[in-house]
């Protein structure tokens, strides 16, 4: 018989793509346990759920939002290509007044079309007070 093991089990993912489709599946879970109530079916908390990425990032992130069944909301960048913090709090606070929820934010470090890193230094305080979570893929 399976039991639940006794400490965190490792799971190791064969890519960065694989990784990231299975953080937001995470975070998702996570946040549907969090965030519903006796009375809202979990589709509907699902379709008001918004990840964040770059415009920057590899298509990977876009997709692996997509499988997830999740908003992808890919975000224009500063001068140096990167997501600041002030980025990602706007769009979170636009996002909370249409109704949606921001759960989650693909932080990108090494971009391909550009090598740009996302600032990760102003995202981490955004994220701990408006998306509570953040995936460096």
């Amino acid at each position: 018989s399976l039991s639940e093991p006794k400490t965190p089990l490792y799971c190791h993912k064969g890519t960065a793509s694989e990784a990231t489709l299975v953080a937001i599946l995470s975070a998702r879970a996570k946040t549907i346990r969090e965030q519903r109530d006796g009375e809202e079916e979990a589709g509907a908390l699902m379709a008001r759920l918004v990840c964040y990425g770059s415009q920057q990032a590899h298509s990977s992130v876009e997709r692996a939002g997509l499988l997830a069944g999740v908003r992808m909301r890919l975000l224009d960048t500063d001068k140096d290509f990167a997501i600041t913090g002030d980025i990602l709090e706007a769009a979170a606070r636009e996002d909370k007044a249409r109704g949606l929820i921001p759960f989650c934010c693909v932080a990108t470090l090494g971009t391909t079309s550009s090598c740009a890193f996302d600032d990760l230094k102003t995202l981490g305080p955004v994220c701990q007070k408006e998306v509570k979570i953040v995936i460096n893929p």
